[in-house]
């Protein structure tokens, strides 16, 4: 955990916000699962309200919403729970699922981004819900339920079968996509062993900042919580910002994203899969990729199952 105070953010630049809100996230989650361990107070610096904050992005607004949505119930202070679930209401839904002038789409302008910033994504599905679940609130509990399998059906269509290791295109890639905590979130919603050899050889791996998500759907899990029917989605499309197709089968899935109307830069445009390894590392070093539109992808293959991503912009 990170030595300096959590409040001491360099918003200067918008990395500067990541450690902090994954960080006190541990330690709100914590303050949920760990007998004597301190409560979170509030603090004005993660206390986001619907228009963010300057220097972040909206992997940041997801996780700084939904964290202090947890913090605030277990808090017990209904003024702070109101206006953190009033944010979740008004901003994050919204944005992300629709319906209404303020829908964008799926990870929003970020779609699909691979390593370090899915998980942050994350981390809004499975704290958001820890906040419905936690409340018991009946609005809460739908728009996390929906959330979780819009997602759900969409990592699935981006996962090989059955062991649901991921490999998708999207932005904020500027090199290889990365996808193993993406994977982790899929595997440990299916139940998956580990969910990543990973967190069996380093059981300290479920509290650092990057496993908050996964930590958090592991908690929802243990306590009973049926994720409102997610792990039974089958693999489907949802609107995104940008239009995206991927072809399923025999063998892989390709993922094309082809190029938008406007000028977006660091993307991944192309990724196809190989399906049938034993473990996520083999799968990704066998992956293939294109760059910003560099190398045209692959034809799909014959056979292939098309599922359609469509755009909410040009």
């Amino acid at each position: 955990m990170c030595a300096k105070p959590l409040d001491a953010v360099d918003t200067e630049s918008g990395s500067g916000w990541s450690g902090p809100i994954l960080e006190r996230s541990q330690l709100i989650l914590d303050w949920l699962e760990v007998p004597g361990a301190p409560a979170v107070p509030f603090s004005q610096t993660f206390a986001w309200g619907e228009e963010g904050r300057p220097g972040g992005s909206p992997n940041h607004e997801c996780g700084a919403w939904s964290g202090e949505a947890v913090r605030a119930v277990l808090g017990g202070v209904a003024a702070e729970r109101d206006r953190a679930f009033t944010v979740l209401r008004n901003a994050y839904f919204p944005r992300e699922i629709g319906p209404g002038p303020k829908f964008i789409g799926l990870r929003v302008s970020e779609l699909f981004c691979p390593d370090n910033h899915t998980h942050q994504h994350d981390q809004g599905v499975s704290m958001s819900r820890v906040a419905a679940f936690k409340s018991g609130d009946s609005q809460l509990l739908a728009r996390t339920a929906e959330l979780l399998r819009v997602t759900a059906a969409a990592f699935k269509a981006l996962a090989t079968p059955n062991t649901y290791f991921m490999g998708s295109a999207g932005l904020r890639s500027p090199t290889k996509p990365l996808w193993f905590y993406g994977t982790a979130f899929l595997r440990q919603l299916m139940g998956q062993a580990g969910p990543m050899p990973s967190f069996i050889n380093r059981p300290q791996m479920w509290r650092e900042p990057a496993s908050v998500a996964v930590r958090a759907l592991r908690f929802l899990q243990r306590a009973g919580d049926n994720l409102g029917g997610a792990a039974s989605v089958a693999p489907a499309g949802c609107k995104i910002k940008f239009a995206m197709t991927v072809y399923r089968g025999p063998n892989s899935h390709l993922v094309i994203l082809p190029r938008p109307k406007v000028p977006v830069t660091d993307v991944c445009d192309w990724v196809q899969v190989p399906w049938g390894l034993s473990t996520y590392q083999e799968t990704s070093n066998r992956t293939t990729f294109g760059l910003n539109w560099q190398t045209p992808p692959p034809r799909p293959p014959a056979g292939a199952v098309r599922i359609d991503f469509p755009a909410t912009y040009p």
